[in-house]
């Protein structure tokens, strides 16, 4: 980054994790980025590009805000289902167990 290139806000966000992720996707795609905090808190995390880059980002940034939202369902969801599986496992072994023990070829 240079230091006498010009910056303009492209986004704000109060959530750090969705500024990291909005400026990282930005990164990706070879243009300048600098995520910043401001002063008070309660303004949250800003993302600034370069100006002459900023029309470009300015078009593409509802797509890029879609795309992260589905990419953080799409891990929630994938993340929800290896413990919907757990649980199936487990009720499942847990009635083997039971029905083994009343016809007591175990003992518990």
């Amino acid at each position: 980054m240079v230091a006498d290139t010009a910056w303009r806000e492209l986004y704000r966000s109060q959530d750090l994790l969705e500024a990291r992720a909005v400026a990282t996707s930005i990164a990706a795609m070879e243009f300048d980025a600098c995520l910043c905090t401001e002063d008070d808190e309660r303004l949250g995390y800003v993302i600034r590009v370069r100006l002459d880059d900023w029309p470009d980002l300015a078009d593409v940034l509802p797509e890029i805000l879609h795309e992260q939202q589905e990419f953080d369902r799409r891990l929630e969801q994938r993340k929800a289902v290896p413990d919907r599986r757990r649980i199936v496992l487990i009720v499942t072994l847990t009635g083997i167990v039971e029905v083994l023990a009343i016809l007591r070829i175990i003992e518990l």
